[in-house]
């Protein structure tokens, strides 16, 4: 292989790459990745606190929790990311505001 094909190979290789970089989702409830120092040793709480944390409660004589908080931490570092479990539930709840765009012709994107 001439050193121009080598060259043309890597190029190739080095526009792959930054591709799948620019796909890349970085979170660490995606990669199992800490985005911030790059450790892969990360805790998953599916419920945060000594009750379980929910963004709202629906209903007056039994109420029931909604979008419930869980959290992924680097044991290394310390980042964490929030999350809320069923986000779509949320939707129909009092004081919920939904602020993504209906469509995509909208100018908020």
């Amino acid at each position: 292989m001439s050193l121009e094909q080598r060259l043309e190979a890597l190029e190739a290789e080095v526009r792959e790459l930054r591709a799948a970089l620019e796909r890349r989702e970085t979170s660490m409830r995606h990669d199992r990745r800490c985005p911030a120092c790059g450790s892969r040793r990360i805790l998953h709480a599916k419920r945060v606190g000594g009750v379980a944390l929910s963004v709202a409660v629906v209903g007056l004589f039994s109420p029931e929790p909604r979008g419930y908080f869980e959290c992924y931490v680097c044991a290394a570092c310390g980042g964490c990311e929030w999350y809320v479990e069923h986000p779509a539930e949320l939707e129909s709840v009092d004081g919920v505001v939904v602020l993504a765009p209906e469509s995509e012709s909208s100018p908020y994107r």
